[in-house]
This record gives structure tokens, C-alpha cells and sequence, in this order.
């Protein structure tokens, strides 16, 4: 059988396995229940259905099995390890054993399952079918193969109590997902101009004009969506982000309260390290646990709904508002997620490798975080453990409509004052000459009505501005037309959902510091060294010898 040491620690084959289904439910279960309910510790009722993230890879699958095994077919058989026998209590409670009522949690069925009456296996912790959801993203790149099928059959034969739920990577590009996620015909494609500062998207003018021009499909847009953006990292990054909205979306679609992320502790750490280097730190709380609420203009489906359960009988059931992204794999290693495949006989797919990805900033510190799990497995865990702890200082009540995550407030003024976009900026510092009328309106782009970067977080501002060779222009991706490239079907809606009735904030509203000097006019200069000696003069401490220095 063998033993396996995780940080230090000897496990045994009948032991490993309780110890990954301890942390499974301990990192799932406090987050079953919907707030302001009561509830004891075994009994759990979710408000909506569960969807479960699938990429063929070790930690999703692990997670699935383990979901499957505990909450949905209910047929693991976990090992009984001797225990002393009381048998005057076993014959007091033998009667109530017989028909299940009054059964400890300890008491095990024919099965091997155990019998007490708040065991969550004995109820139905989700509402309806659970189901498992894969991102196909073979349309984004070249010469990758098409593996939905493959997880199909998977899906049909190794867990039938779940249903499979394709999607593709292009469907952030077709307004048909958004029509068939929602039932929103009132959608409009929107287009984000790259190449010019402020990023302006034209149909957020009161009058864009576009040429008629045939309209790609949504596989074209994505390609040429990755093949504009300016960095290998801004590339794949953007890809988690269609990726985990997607998925956020179509577990919206399917009423569940709960989305499951087979992300194990390691790819925790990488993802929690990567973010932090591209400038999304403020968000790195929802990298573990994040609720999320769509923005939607208008959808009736938020209401009470008929439907049928599998008896035929009528039901209302109402579609939650807010879904949680969870990672009940979070406080587990990879290698522990390996060894327990291994021994539980879990079939592994695998999943592609996106091409280029290993030159991103997030393929680095992945490479870095590998080779240090390897020689201290505790330092992973530190790395968890500390970010963790980390929270921003103020609660933020806007939302990235890239990303959809909460971004703080003064973001573009904040970076308009340690970044120098423009040699003209410069040379108007050096030489105290003011910038002329061209200049200034594009240096401040904010200003533009049609500027989608009040909106943005700092991170996707910066995915969508690094300076750098297209990433994947290479690997034969169409080249934008005119620099304009499709936007992602739920940035119109995000802007519409914005505080301004009309979904378009002025530059002044973005942050209290703009709002206190928007009437104001400034000007830049340097400032002398003898003149900033003077303005602190009062503060100086005097020396004696100063007039001999």
C-alpha cells in the first residue's frame, strides 16, 4: 500500500484519504448555507444548484470525485478503523438503528454510508441536476485539438448524476450566449479602439459612425481580441477572465448558488502571486472566495419560475442572485491531489497547455512556485496563509465591467501621476510651457465620453495598455481592422448597470479627490530646490555648524 509524507507528515493510504475529505468539506461546507439562515453543523441546504468547473485536469477531476463521492451518488465507502464496543449502548440503541432514526453519525448502511439522520449525505444539499461545465478554448489557438466530446463520454460514464454543459471560449464574442444565458434581446456589441489613448469605445457616442462592414464571427473576435492585446501575460490573463466568466455566467443561467473551482493550493499561490504582479492586489480576497451578481438591464427570469422536478409536480423555484465562486480545494497540494487520484483510482484527462503561456508572468511564477513546493512544501502553504490575510482598507462599490471585480476608487488619477504617457507631458514638466488644446485632450482621455477607462480596474487597464509585441500575432491570429477589436457580450450591460443613468460617468466621478478639484485649474512646473527649502523653513531643525557646511 505505501505511505506518502506531505510536510512532514507520514500518511497512510486509509488515512490520506479522510485527511483530504476533512479539508474538502471544511474549506465547502461554511459556505453551503445562504446568509441570515439558521443552521446546525450537519445540516445543509443550498439555495440553488451546484455547477462544477471542468478542465480534464488533475485538480477539477479530484474535486469532482470527491463531490460526487460525498454530496451526489453517495456511494464512497470510507475505511472503518477499529473502534472499542459498548455493547450495553449498542443494545439500547439498536431499535432506533433499525429504521434509521436516532442513527449516529458513526453507524454505517449496507453500503458503507453512514446512517445519522443530519448527515448531509442523507439530503439533498443542492436544488436540481448538479451539473459540470466545460470551456472548450480550442478556438482561440492554432493546431489545439477539440476535447469536448472526450470530457462528454468521461462525464457520461464515470459520474451520470451530473449533467455535461459545453461551452466555448468564443461565446464572450456571440451575443447568442448572452440571448440564450439571459434572454436579453436588448444587447448591443460594443468595439474598443486600442490604439488610441483612453481606450474610446465608438458606440458610446451619440452618434458612432461605423461602416457597414460584415460583422465576424465569434471565434474571429476572440482571436483577434488575444492577437491585439500587447503582452504574452495581458494574453493569458484575459483568457482566465473569459474563461471564469463564462462559467460564472452559465451557473447563473442554470439557477446555481454555487460554482466549483478545482483549484488546488498550489495554483492558489500561483494565481494569488501572478495577480499581485499585474496590479489586481485589491481583489485578491475574490481569487479565494468571491460572491458574484450579474449585471443584467433587464431579466424576468430573476423572479419566481415554473418548473418540474423529477416527479412532474409543480415547483416554483427562483433563481439566485448572487453565485459563489469556491475552491474546496484550496488548502490541498498538488501532490497530495496526485497521490489521492492515484490511490482512489480517479481518471485524469489532462488538459492542454495554452500555447505561449509559460513566457507570461502568471507561466513564471508558476515555474517558480513548482520548483519551491518541491524543496520546501511549507513555504506554499506560508504564501497561502499570508495572503490570505490580506484585505483592502476601504469597501469598494464599483465593479470592473471587464472583469466584473470591485476596484477602488482614484485608480486613473493615482496612475496619471507616476506614469508619463506621452513625451509631450514631459517636455511641458522640463520647460513649464503649457500643453496645447491637441495635447491636453490627449493626455487626459478620461475626459472622453466614449472612454471605457473609468470603468476599468487597474489590472485590465493595464492588460489593455502594457506596452510590448502582440502576443499572439505569432501563432497566425488576424491582425484588428483599424485597431478596433470586439468587447466581451457583458460590458454592455455592466455599463448600463453603472450609477449614471445613462452609463457613462464623467472623469470627475470617478473618485471624492477629482470631485474636490474639477473646478479647479493646475498647473505643472518644477520646482527649484531653494524654493522648496524656503516653503518647510519653519519645520528645519537648525544646526550650529550650518555656516560652517
Amino acid at each position: 500500500m505505501g505511505n506518502i509524507v506531505i510536510r512532514h507528515a507520514v500518511y497512510c493510504k486509509d488515512c490520506f484519504s479522510p485527511s483530504i475529505l476533512t479539508k474538502f468539506r471544511k474549506a465547502l461546507e461554511s459556505t453551503i448555507n445562504a446568509l441570515g439562515t439558521a443552521s446546525s453543523k450537519n445540516q445543509f441546504k443550498a439555495e440553488g444548484g451546484v455547477l462544477v468547473a471542468l478542465s480534464g485536469g488533475l485538480g477539477s477531476t479530484v474535486l469532482l470525485s470527491v463531490l460526487d463521492d460525498l454530496y451526489v451518488s453517495r456511494t464512497r465507502k470510507k475505511p472503518e478503523r477499529p473502534k472499542a464496543k459498548n455493547k450495553d449502548k449498542d443494545a439500547i440503541s439498536e431499535p432506533l438503528k433499525a429504521n434509521g432514526k436516532g442513527a449516529k453519525v458513526g453507524d454505517k448502511d449496507s453500503n458503507g454510508i453512514d446512517k445519522g439522520t443530519q448527515h448531509p449525505r442523507r439530503g439533498q444539499v443542492w436544488q436540481g441536476t448538479p451539473g459540470v461545465v466545460y470551456i472548450e478554448c480550442c478556438g482561440a489557438f492554432p493546431n489545439m485539438l477539440d476535447r469536448t466530446e472526450e470530457l462528454r463520454a468521461l462525464i457520461s460514464t464515470r459520474y451520470p448524476a451530473f449533467e455535461f454543459v459545453p461551452r466555448r471560449l468564443e461565446d464572450a464574442f456571440d451575443p447568442a450566449f448572452w440571448r440564450e444565458v439571459h434572454g436579453d434581446d436588448a444587447h448591443r456589441v460594443l468595439h474598443l479602439e486600442l490604439a488610441k489613448d483612453g481606450l474610446p469605445v465608438p458606440e458610446l457616442k451619440v452618434s458612432p459612425a461605423r461602416s457597414s462592414t460584415r460583422s465576424p464571427s465569434p471565434a474571429e473576435a476572440l482571436r483577434a481580441y488575444l492577437s491585439a492585446l500587447p503582452t504574452q501575460t495581458a494574453a493569458q490573463s484575459a483568457v482566465q477572465t473569459l474563461i471564469r466568466l463564462i462559467a460564472l455566467h452559465a451557473a447563473h443561467a442554470r439557477r446555481a448558488s454555487h460554482l466549483l473551482f478545482g483549484t488546488p493550493l498550489t495554483s492558489v499561490s500561483v494565481s494569488l502571486i501572478a495577480g499581485i504582479a499585474q496590479g489586481d492586489g485589491y481583489a485578491v480576497r475574490e481569487e479565494l472566495y468571491e460572491e458574484w451578481l450579474p449585471s443584467l438591464p433587464s431579466d424576468p427570469s430573476i423572479t419566481h419560475e415554473a418548473s418540474r422536478n423529477g416527479g412532474g409536480e409543480e415547483q416554483s423555484i427562483s433563481r439566485p442572485r448572487t453565485v459563489r465562486l469556491v475552491r474546496p480545494l484550496r488548502d490541498v497540494t498538488m501532490k497530495e491531489c496526485a497521490m489521492y487520484a492515484w490511490w482512489n483510482s480517479v481518471e485524469i484527462l489532462g488538459h492542454l497547455r495554452l500555447a505561449r503561456v509559460g513566457q507570461s508572468i502568471y507561466g513564471l511564477t508558476k515555474d517558480f512556485i513548482m520548483g519551491l513546493e518541491k524543496d520546501y512544501p511549507s513555504t506554499v502553504s506560508a504564501i497561502f496563509r499570508t495572503l490570505a490575510k490580506v484585505e483592502p482598507k476601504d469597501q469598494s462599490v464599483d465593479w470592473c465591467v471587464m472583469c466584473q471585480r470591485p476596484m477602488p476608487h482614484g485608480i486613473q488619477q493615482w496612475k496619471s501621476q507616476i506614469s508619463i504617457r506621452t513625451r509631450e507631458m514631459l517636455a511641458a514638466a522640463k520647460t513649464n510651457v503649457p500643453l496645447d488644446a491637441d495635447v491636453s485632450d490627449n493626455v487626459s482621455p478620461a475626459s472622453d465620453p466614449s472612454s471605457i477607462t473609468p470603468y476599468l480596474c487597474y489590472a485590465c487597464h493595464t492588460t489593455l495598455t502594457s506596452r510590448g509585441g502582440a502576443a499572439f500575432r505569432k501563432n497566425n491570429a488576424p491582425a484588428p481592422s483599424a485597431g478596433s477589436v470586439r468587447l466581451p457580450v457583458w460590458v454592455h450591460s455592466s455599463l448600463t448597470q453603472s450609477r449614471d443613468p445613462t452609463g457613462l460617468k464623467k472623469a470627475s466621478e470617478t473618485n471624492s479627490m477629482e470631485d474636490a478639484y474639477e473646478n479647479e485649474v493646475w498647473r505643472v512646473r518644477r520646482v527649484e530646490r531653494a524654493e522648496m527649502r524656503e516653503g518647510i523653513k519653519a519645520f528645519l531643525l537648525e544646526h550650529e555648524d550650518e555656516d560652517d557646511d
